[in-house]
């Protein structure tokens, strides 16, 4: 679900995992897009090839192709909470055990215009077949400038 806030320059978006992604192909991820173009910043954990991995892409102003800028397995004791955080044009992908002390996973270059987006969780289940595929939230946090 996501939801138009304005302006995300200098802000914040975080959420605690609750169910993480047990099954191949489903995905649970931070998300902010551009509402006018087709710009888009991604914080994903992913389950792939049995592994939960996180994910970091971007998707420039002019749209596809998306960008992966880095990846790596996901430690469900130390990164429980996921942040994706704006400041001064640079965009941190980061992680935390407790929800307060944030640890830097990602960091690359803010690649669109931030002035007015929309924010928010996405659940996906590429998937061929419905089949018990529940990821859940515990928490989310929006904080803007």
């Amino acid at each position: 679900m996501l939801h138009p806030i304005g302006g995300f320059e200098g802000g914040t978006v975080r959420l605690e995992v609750g169910d993480s992604p047990a099954l191949g192909g489903v995905s649970l991820a931070i998300s902010v897009e551009q509402l006018v173009g087709d710009g888009q910043v991604s914080f994903t954990l992913v389950r792939h090839e049995g592994t939960r991995r996180l994910e970091a892409h971007v998707t420039g102003d002019a749209g596809p192709p998306s960008m992966l800028v880095d990846e790596m397995d996901w430690l469900p004791t130390s990164q429980q909470w996921l942040q994706l955080r704006e400041e001064s044009g640079t965009l941190y992908f980061e992680a935390s055990d407790d929800g307060v002390t944030f640890s830097t996973l990602f960091e690359t270059g803010t690649p669109i215009d931030l002035t007015e987006v929309r924010v928010g969780v996405v659940a996906n289940n590429s998937l061929l077949v419905a089949d018990d595929t529940q990821v859940s939230v515990k928490s989310f946090e929006l904080r803007c400038e």
